[in-house]
């Protein structure tokens, strides 16, 4: 299991309560097991990914990942092993699910973000402009915890 505590916990909890209610929802951290993502390498699967949140509707997932690293190399690995990623596994279960369409929210710790005279909103935009560029999501975005509550209220038609 990935750490999952202090800022990372407190965020993930409050995002989580806006799927409460959602049977499609499955969150890592919990008593029930992580969620899982990998790749299929010829007849092996290879571990890529361990999103926080998942929702899963028809063939599309909605991916939530709550990142404190907020480097721009870090988030574009994130991206990548989202991207890439085709199989998932959820609560400990032994059979892998295919990944349908794919939409990734990344959440990045506004108290860390929003600095006085920090380079990093500007790091941020041009790491989305890269993703949004080369990687096909039917959605993608990286915001403050605050932007994404409002971003999945609209998505699941709470606004």
């Amino acid at each position: 299991m990935s750490q999952d505590k202090g800022r990372h916990r407190e965020i993930r909890k409050e995002i989580s309560k806006r799927f409460l209610g959602n049977k499609f929802f499955c969150t890592s951290h919990e008593s029930k097991g992580d969620i899982k993502f990998y790749k299929l390498q010829g007849t092996k699967y290879i571990f890529l990914a361990e999103p926080d949140i998942v929702v899963n509707i028809n063939d599309a997932s909605f991916i939530v990942e709550i990142e404190l690293t907020n480097s721009p190399k870090h988030l574009l690995g994130v991206a990548l092993a989202i991207y890439s990623s085709e199989f998932a596994r959820y609560d400990k279960r032994k059979e892998y699910t295919k990944i349908g369409k794919k939409s990734l929210l990344i959440i990045v710790d506004s108290k860390r973000i929003n600095k006085e005279n920090s380079e990093k909103p500007e790091q941020i935009q041009t790491v989305k402009e890269i993703v949004k560029e080369k990687l096909k999501f039917e959605f993608f975005d990286i915001v403050t915890e605050d932007i994404a509550k409002i971003l999945i209220d609209k998505w699941i038609g709470k606004v």
